[in-house]
């Protein structure tokens, strides 16, 4: 789940209602940057986007059986050590040239 608000009242009614889709149908859902309201709302873990820097942090507060995933930009050492500190997946990009962020390409 990731909006552009960061509005809690209007993530959390999103969360809620995406809970009870996502959960009928055995799909995991995770938020992204919100650890806090995915405890709350009885999501499926979290989607951090600051690479391992909060990864260890949630996964204590989420438990081992949380999904907790790290978007680490262009480098492998950023996945790596989100690896280390208990991301169950990683993320990378952009993986072309892109016109979105500060023009970094992930290593290949």
């Amino acid at each position: 789940l990731n909006l552009a608000s960061r509005d809690e009242d209007t993530l959390s009614r999103a969360g809620d209602a995406l809970r009870e889709v996502c959960h009928a149908r055995e799909v995991a859902i995770v938020i992204s940057d919100h650890q806090i309201l995915a405890e709350r709302l009885g999501l499926d873990g979290v989607h951090l986007n600051d690479a391992s820097k909060s990864v260890r942090t949630a996964r204590k507060a989420l438990g081992p059986d949380a999904i907790v995933g790290s978007f680490c930009g262009a480098t492998r050492h950023d996945g790596i050590a989100a690896a280390e500190a208990g991301a169950d997946y990683i993320s990378f990009g952009p993986v072309g040239t892109s016109g979105l962020g500060d023009g970094a390409v992930a290593e290949s």
